[in-house]
């Protein structure tokens, strides 16, 4: 029960095999080396064991199959065992009192530099669709501080094509990638999602495209509880020309009211307020525009003030105290005016 039944003592050895398993290329369906136990409690250090613990370089096992095209190297497989629990696996990786890693090692390393096509690392469940709760990828980490991210993907060469994809084509009531974070102290430099693309100067940042959408919203900003915050904040362009802070267009003919903003419980603050500025000489502050058209007939108005269950305050009121020339409103037409 106990002792070893065949023990090689090779202490010097320095170059050679102390056991070489050779064959020829006629083994097919049998082995070189067959370890067979019926134990159900094994041992935690395992039924085959590599002891190198005096090794500081080079490598404790080796598996070389330079010829290999649609076989396996090394297969780890359960059969059809159905019992694997919370702490079972089928290959654990034990580095816990690793503690002085640089950030160029590595507990597993998978390297194909000359790789062309195919998957480096591929997992799979396709053969039914049971998994629910569970996960294809689980990354658990307790760090109070991560300055390079718990996830890294790093693709410094694409200049074409995507660096990463996810599809779901099936998608019925399921969110594509959800963020969660119930930390209530985030603080005035904390983003939930942080794009820097401070090199960019061409292209777009965020593309959003959904053509065949009918009903629903394609972005949808909710912040029941914003008091001073804004939902919404674009504020340090100095250098704005001819561009846009803010383009909105449609070309449909039936777009019966396509921007609107309601304030209905709004008391004494101020619905829209257009801040222009002190610069202002010879533009506009707020120019309604219809370009080339003109089939606007009586019941058409390019500004319309609503205010007809109001009994009291000033519907339309400009203040003009310091006016000394021009005017406070002109009303402008040419000779074509007639009834």
């Amino acid at each position: 029960r106990d002792g070893t039944l065949l023990h090689i003592n090779a202490s010097d050895l320095s170059d050679g095999s102390a056991v070489t398993l050779d064959t020829l290329s006629s083994i097919s369906t049998g082995t070189l080396l067959n370890a067979i136990t019926t134990t159900s409690d094994g041992h935690v250090d395992g039924a085959v064991r590599l002891i190198a613990n005096e090794m500081k370089s080079g490598t404790g096992m080796k598996i070389s199959s330079n010829g290999l095209t649609n076989g396996t190297a090394l297969h780890v497989t359960s059969n059809d065992g159905k019992m694997l629990e919370s702490d079972g696996r089928l290959i654990y990786i034990d580095g816990n009192d690793e503690s002085g890693l640089s950030d160029d090692d590595s507990m597993v390393e998978v390297n194909g530099h000359y790789m062309a096509d195919g998957t480096l690392l591929k997992l799979t469940q396709m053969k039914t669709s049971s998994l629910t709760t569970g996960k294809i990828l689980d990354i658990h980490t307790k760090s109070s501080g991560l300055t390079n991210g718990a996830f890294e993907l790093t693709s410094n060469s694409v200049q074409s094509g995507q660096i990463m994809r996810i599809r779901g084509d099936k998608i019925t009531s399921a969110n594509m990638i959800d963020i969660l974070s119930s930390s209530s102290n985030l603080n005035a430099s904390s983003q939930i999602i942080n794009i820097d693309a401070s090199g960019a100067k061409n292209g777009s940042i965020v593309d959003v495209k959904s053509p065949s959408l009918l009903h629903g919203n394609v972005i949808s900003l909710t912040s029941a509880k914003l008091t001073s915050g804004k939902i919404i904040n674009m504020i340090d362009n100095t250098d704005l020309t001819s561009g846009k802070l803010l383009h909105v267009k449609s070309i449909s003919t039936h777009a019966s009211n396509p921007l609107h903003l309601e304030f209905p419980n709004i008391d004494t603050g101020d619905g829209v307020r257009l801040d222009i500025g002190k610069h202002l000489t010879s533009g506009v502050g707020i120019l309604l525009d219809t370009n080339d058209g003109n089939q606007m007939d009586t019941g058409g108005a390019l500004m319309f003030v609503n205010g007809i269950k109001q009994r009291n305050g000033t519907l339309l009121h400009i203040n003009a105290s310091d006016l000394s020339d021009g005017s406070a409103v002109t009303l402008d037409t040419l000779s074509s005016i007639s009834t």
